[in-house]
């Protein structure tokens, strides 16, 4: 009688066991569906435009001086624009970090900051973007070394801001505006972006 108890007393436990580690295999597959729900419902943007292929953009990609920037300052508006626009999409800011403030400018803006060296900015954006995906990658800019990421990207707008805009930009850019703040406007009303490239 005692062996029965005994064996009993083990099955039950080993059963308690094998439900307690059952339980948190269900908790974990729910914690980590729960993180991919979100990831997929967070940052992307669908824009349908007559007579041109449907764009899907998931990121933004923005030259920083010239663009957010003015002499290496973003204004205070410009950092809550792109608080905004991170709701919709993944927000990327990419440099040579002229004035070495990048970094510090862009401190608890849920952006991601990338630098490169100051040689070969051109072959830097245009790999950046293509790392990204160029289907499903816009981006902004307003010099010279923004032409090869601007030839390859989704949807490219130019900036003609406080510090111009290079006229060679200008002819390989979808969209052209007059300040960063057309920028953010358009991504919030994308029937602006359909408005300007539709037949």
């Amino acid at each position: 009688m005692l062996n029965k108890y005994k064996a009993y007393a083990k099955f039950k436990c080993l059963f308690t066991q094998f439900n307690f580690k059952l339980y948190n295999y269900k908790y974990s597959i729910l914690w980590y569906s729960t993180l991919d729900m979100k990831e997929s419902r967070y940052r992307m943007i669908f824009v349908e435009i007559p007579g041109r292929d449907n764009l899907n953009i998931k990121n933004i990609v923005f030259d920083y001086n010239g663009t957010v920037a003015e002499d290496g300052i973003m204004a205070s508006q410009t950092k809550e624009n792109l608080k905004k626009i991170s709701e919709k999409l993944k927000v990327y800011i990419i440099t040579a970090d002229t004035y070495g403030n990048v970094k510090k400018q862009c401190e608890g803006l849920p952006v991601s900051v990338e630098t490169f060296p100051k040689g070969n900015a051109t072959f830097y954006k245009k790999s950046f973007v293509e790392k990204l995906g160029v289907e499903e990658t816009m981006v902004i800019g307003n010099g010279m070394n923004d032409i090869e990421m601007f030839k390859v990207a989704i949807l490219s707008i130019a900036v003609i801001g406080e510090e111009g805009c290079a006229g060679k930009l200008i002819a390989q850019s979808d969209i052209v505006v007059s300040s960063i703040e057309k920028v953010f406007s358009m991504i919030e009303n994308t029937n602006r972006i359909v408005a300007t490239l539709r037949d």
